[in-house]
C-alpha cells in the first residue's frame, strides 16, 4: 500500500459506512443493544492490534540497536588489534550500517502514534440519540460510525504491520552483509 493510497482508501470507507448509517431504519421489536457491545468489542480489538503491531516495532527497534552496538564493539576490537579490512569487508560493512539506519528509520514509522483514529465526539453521539426514540436503535445507528473508526484503525494496522515488515527485512540483510564483512576481511 502507498502512502497516497491510504487517504483515499480512508475515504472511501468511511463514505461507505456513513452510506450504510444514513440507510439504517430500526425495524419495531427488533433489539439492538448487542450491537453496541460487539462495536466497542470491535473497536477495542482494532485498537490492540494496531499496539501489538507498533511494540512489535520497538522490540525490533532494541534489536537493530543491539546489534549496531555489538557491530560497533566488533569492529572497536578488530582496530585495537590492528586488523585491516578489504574493500569488501568495508563495501559490506557499510552496507550493513545502511540496512539497520533504514530498519531504524522504518520502526519509528511504525510506532508513531499520530496515525491512530481517535474516538468519535459526543455529539455523533447526541445526533443518533436525537434520531432515534429507543435507546438501544440510537447504540446501533452509533456502532455504525464507530464500526467505521474500526475500519479505519484496521487500515493503520496494516500499514504499520508493513513498515514492520520492511524494518526486518533490513535488520536480515544488515546481519548478513555484517557477517560478509567479517568473512570478507
Amino acid at each position: 500500500m502507498k502512502n497516497h493510497e491510504l487517504p483515499e482508501q480512508k475515504e472511501r470507507i468511511t463514505k461507505e459506512w456513513y452510506k450504510t448509517i444514513k440507510r439504517f431504519e430500526p425495524i419495531e421489536g427488533a433489539q439492538y443493544s448487542w450491537i453496541w457491545d460487539y462495536a466497542k468489542y470491535r473497536l477495542e480489538w482494532a485498537f490492540e492490534k494496531t499496539r501489538y503491531v507498533e511494540e512489535k516495532s520497538l522490540s525490533l527497534l532494541k534489536l537493530v540497536l543491539a546489534i549496531s552496538a555489538g557491530s560497533w564493539a566488533v569492529f572497536t576490537f578488530l582496530a585495537t588489534k590492528n586488523l585491516s579490512m578489504g574493500v569488501w569487508s568495508k563495501n559490506f560493512a557499510y552496507l550493513a550500517i545502511c540496512c539497520l539506519a533504514a530498519s531504524g528509520v522504518f520502526c519509528l514509522m511504525a510506532a508513531w502514534p499520530s496515525e491512530h483514529v481517535y474516538p468519535q465526539s459526543e455529539d455523533k453521539a447526541i445526533e443518533c440519540a436525537n434520531l432515534y426514540k429507543r435507546d438501544d436503535a440510537a447504540r446501533a445507528s452509533f456502532a455504525l460510525i464507530i464500526g467505521d473508526s474500526s475500519e479505519q484503525e484496521r487500515l493503520v494496522t496494516a500499514k504499520k504491520a508493513k513498515l514492520v515488515n520492511i524494518g526486518a527485512g533490513f535488520v536480515l540483510v544488515a546481519v548478513i552483509a555484517f557477517t560478509l564483512s567479517l568473512l570478507a576481511r
